[in-house]
């Protein structure tokens, strides 16, 4: 009976907010092992508390996982806080030094920005995508507040729809599965629930630095937002969700505007991701066909070209003359010319 305790699928009456919110996101997975990504702020210690609160009662498996970032001379104190808060609470525990990862000053970020935070964020899910097998889940700690300065920044950014649908409450990252049980829920609710359990927080100063742009939506402009608009983080994450819904709207036009296009009789038995008729694409409207390179580079799971470079490449399809062959190169792959067939083919593997 729903909200009995008899049936796993529905939470007990008796749970607070946070802990329904929480056993609602994760009872679809509570057969899994439960990663919670931890730093010990107060965002990842009401998650880390909830959950806790709910082991015995869901029979959770969970595990803690925390970066040492190691931009603080306190880093190596806050990793030690979060060790001790997982032997307290009898989790597993496992920890990975930001730094140890020769590509973090080279490697160019998969995410949205090319900061040093930016960088940071790619390398803590490269490692928790190494950790976390692809049947089990990643819950974090963000919240509504986050989601609204994750909208801001990617506006000011000029983000694309699927940019704008800001973070998602589950989401798979190269087959990282990502649960964020708070993302409806305002961050002063998560301080006034870790203030009344009494529950010790770590606080970074460098949240409060506003040189990085967050902290100045947060402090500087989110505030003043706030002062004549109260709900400003709600509308700001229904605004998300409609992007989201926008999204999954442009990928079912892209997929089938793909399927029409499909080069039914290749003349090449080269191995490729896909290959549509030339024709047949450069007859879609240009926002349709921005639309299906855009979808197609995404599901071959390959980072979308710059709009300045796909616009240029369609100007080449559509101005070719015989013999020539435009291509264009993505990642590890290249778009090339046959005929009449477009394809997307993996780059040679370079040996040594």
């Amino acid at each position: 009976m729903a909200g009995s305790g008899t049936n796993p699928d529905f939470p007990p009456v008796e749970l607070d907010a946070l802990q329904r919110a929480v056993w609602a996101a994760i009872v679809p997975y509570r057969d899994r092992l439960i990663n919670i990504a931890y730093s010990g702020g107060t965002d990842s210690t009401a998650l880390l508390f909830v959950i806790a609160s709910l082991r015995s009662r869901m029979g959770l498996k969970l595990r803690l996982l925390h970066v040492n970032h190691g931009w603080n001379e306190k880093s190596e104190a806050w990793a030690v806080h979060c060790n001790s808060v997982s032997r307290e609470l009898g989790v597993p525990f496992e920890s990975f030094l930001l730094g140890s990862d020769p590509s973090f000053e080279s490697h160019p970020p998969v995410f949205a920005g090319s900061s040093k935070e930016a960088r940071a964020r790619d390398v803590r899910y490269r490692w928790f995508s190494e950790v976390v097998d692809c049947e089990d889940v990643l819950l974090t700690g963000h919240h509504l507040d986050d989601q609204a300065e994750t909208l801001l920044l990617r506006l000011m950014r000029g983000s694309s729809v699927r940019g704008l649908a800001a973070m998602r409450s589950e989401q798979t990252l190269d087959g990282l599965k990502v649960v964020r049980p708070f993302l409806n829920v305002p961050r002063g609710t998560l301080v006034r629930w870790v203030s009344d359990k009494g529950l010790r927080v770590l606080d970074d100063p460098s949240n409060n630095d506003d040189a990085f742009d967050r902290n100045f939506l947060r402090h500087a402009i989110l505030p003043r937002l706030c002062t004549r608009w109260p709900e400003t983080a709600k509308i700001l994450g229904r605004a998300a969700l409609q992007f989201e819904d926008t999204q999954m709207l442009l990928d079912e036009v892209a997929a089938e505007d793909f399927a029409r296009c499909r080069f039914s009789d290749p003349s090449s038995y080269l191995f490729h991701l896909g290959v549509v008729s030339i024709e047949g694409i450069l007859g879609l409207s240009r926002a349709r066909l921005l639309n299906v390179f855009r979808f197609w580079a995404r599901v071959c799971t390959l980072q979308s070209p710059s709009e300045r470079a796909l616009r240029e490449f369609i100007r080449q399809l559509e101005t070719a003359g015989p013999g020539s062959s435009p291509s264009m190169k993505l990642g590890s792959a290249v778009f090339r010319t046959y005929q009449d067939g477009l394809f997307l083919v993996p780059c040679p593997v370079r040996k040594n």
